[in-house]
């Protein structure tokens, strides 16, 4: 895959972007690619503040707003990645019985949250941005760990509810 079309087969064509017959594991490129989204985001964000700039203290305020949005995200984007990965690759191993290694379901969830990245800055975009990043999640996991659809489905679902109880717990 020529790795100018890579971005594009991904957030358009994540069934071609996942192709398990070409697809090969880069957790270098995958951290690369996440930051670099992270910051095409963060300018997202400051270009959205662009029209407060006329009161000068508010502008202020909403870029350092920002700036701190993306630290925040650049600090804990990883490890929230890492969390989720693992509780992935887990329930994917109990009801899958993929093979592959972990860095492969890593790359799946990082690549799957660009979407939400890039999008999250734009009203009503977020929440779909959301769901789409749920669907590359789950075409990913379909067809890198080669399993059905309703397995998928049904990893990603079980996966949810398990943070969502491990966020009530704590």
């Amino acid at each position: 895959m020529e790795s100018r079309y890579k971005a594009i087969n991904l957030l358009f064509f994540p069934k071609k972007y996942f192709n398990p017959k070409k697809y090969k594991s880069n957790v270098k490129e995958c951290l690369t690619t996440l930051l670099i989204t992270t910051l095409i985001g963060f300018l997202f964000a400051l270009s959205s503040f662009y029209f407060n700039f006329f009161e000068l203290p508010i502008a202020i305020d909403l870029v350092k707003t920002a700036f701190s949005s993306w630290i925040f995200v650049a600090i804990f984007t990883i490890p929230s990645l890492l969390l989720t990965a693992i509780i992935l690759q887990f329930f994917i191993v109990m009801v899958g019985k993929s093979t592959k290694p972990f860095s492969y379901t890593f790359e799946i969830v990082s690549y799957s949250e660009i979407p939400v990245i890039l999008l999250q800055w734009f009203p009503y975009f977020s929440f779909i941005a959301f769901l789409y990043s749920g669907y590359v999640s789950i075409i990913g996991v379909k067809a890198i760990h080669r399993i059905s659809y309703s397995k998928s489905i049904a990893i990603h679902v079980i996966s949810v509810l398990f943070l969502i109880g491990l966020l009530i717990l704590f």
